[in-house]
């Protein structure tokens, strides 16, 4: 991978064309006194698709962003003593701990929004539906009053517009999401 974190070769959102680069960076400044700064292990910590997404029940593999994230571990001591700071490296091991439970949380909030774009899907193809029946039962309507009739096309036009919108977020918007 060579360092690159945006358009790899392996990326689903890359252009064909593309070539790798490094735009992300772990910096890190020691603070007051006299630190040494190593690095111990730096890689690209996420599979490189989303596992069993709706997206790779379709048949596509997707990317879990345009570029990927890197994690890094660098061991800070002490120049003159060599000795690390035992208060980081602790609380470094109770942020792993965490770790799980972010990702079961996050695992928890991401099913949530999909059971609720469902229900927004089906609730906008059925007002959808109600617009079309609405504006089959004004169709039928004439009038020899230029201002009835003026009224009607108005309403014709924004049952029209609502029903293009409903259609809208029913079948593209929500898809999307």
């Amino acid at each position: 991978v060579d360092g690159h974190t945006c358009d790899t070769s392996y990326n689903s959102y890359r252009d064909s064309d593309s070539v790798g680069k490094r735009i992300d960076y772990i910096m890190y400044r020691p603070g007051h006194g006299n630190k040494s700064v190593r690095t111990k292990s730096c890689h690209l910590p996420l599979n490189r698709r989303i596992p069993e997404s709706l997206a790779a029940r379709l048949g596509y593999n997707v990317s879990y962003s345009d570029h990927e994230a890197v994690t890094s571990v660098i061991r800070v001591t002490d120049a003159v003593t060599g000795q690390g700071n035992s208060s980081w490296s602790k609380m470094c091991r109770h942020l792993v701990g965490k770790r799980d439970e972010s990702v079961t949380e996050a695992i928890d909030l991401v099913n949530k929004a999909m059971i609720g774009t469902k229900h927004d899907h089906k609730f906008y193809y059925i007002l959808a539906f109600i617009v079309l029946l609405f504006m089959a039962t004004f169709t039928q309507l004439l009038s020899n009053s230029i201002i009835l009739e003026c009224g009607m096309f108005l309403l014709r036009m924004v049952l029209s517009l609502f029903g293009f919108y409903f259609l809208y977020m029913a079948t593209i918007f929500t898809r999307r999401e």
